[in-house]
């Protein structure tokens, strides 16, 4: 994609952009500070973001599709999750409910071959779907791995999970991606 390389530069020193309120200090979280340039200082350097190889650009459909939806990976997450768990979340019926979107997007006929241990009793959407993107991005620099944590809330706990980039899974993302860019 042609505007991936300037999409890149912003997410590697922008991250104040796209950061979950949960990782910042209460004064820059409260808005107290309104200077991005402090803030984005702040962030580089608490968090000790990597700045390597800044002039990458994604090569593989995964890692152009993330950095393309990067403002929307929690909400793909939730999504991606939320399908990985649809077999689990009848239980939670209120919480489906309360979320249209997702119960639209989960009773898609989609296949994937991603098994979750029956002992695994978190039923976090969020978590699992960050889980299936980090793993889906195995091409994606480290330094973007770590910014993508930064979009989701601090102390985040990712199950183990192992997902090959197979036609239905990247099939499954982009379903993701439409529906959290267009349902909503």
């Amino acid at each position: 994609m042609k505007h991936d390389a300037e999409h890149v530069m912003q997410i590697m020193y922008y991250p104040s952009d796209y950061t979950d309120p949960s990782h910042l200090p209460d004064s820059l979280a409260q808005g107290e500070v309104f200077n991005d340039v402090l803030i984005n200082y702040w962030l580089l350097s608490h968090f000790q973001l990597d700045n390597e190889n800044k002039y990458w650009q994604p090569t593989d459909i995964n890692s152009s599709l993330i950095v393309a939806h990067w403002h929307q990976l929690p909400r793909i997450a939730h999504l991606l999750g939320g399908y990985l768990l649809r077999n689990r979340l009848p239980g939670y019926g209120a919480a489906l409910i309360c979320d249209p979107q997702l119960l639209a997007f989960i009773s898609l006929p989609l296949i994937h071959h991603v098994t979750i241990d029956e002992a695994e009793r978190r039923v976090d959407t969020l978590a699992w779907g960050a889980a299936f993107i980090l793993s889906m991005a195995s091409s994606l620099l480290p330094a973007l791995k770590q910014r993508i944590l930064l979009g989701f809330p601090a102390g985040i706990d990712l199950p183990e999970l192992h997902v090959k980039a197979t036609p239905n899974h990247i099939n499954l993302f982009k379903m993701a991606i439409t529906y959290a860019n267009n349902y909503q």
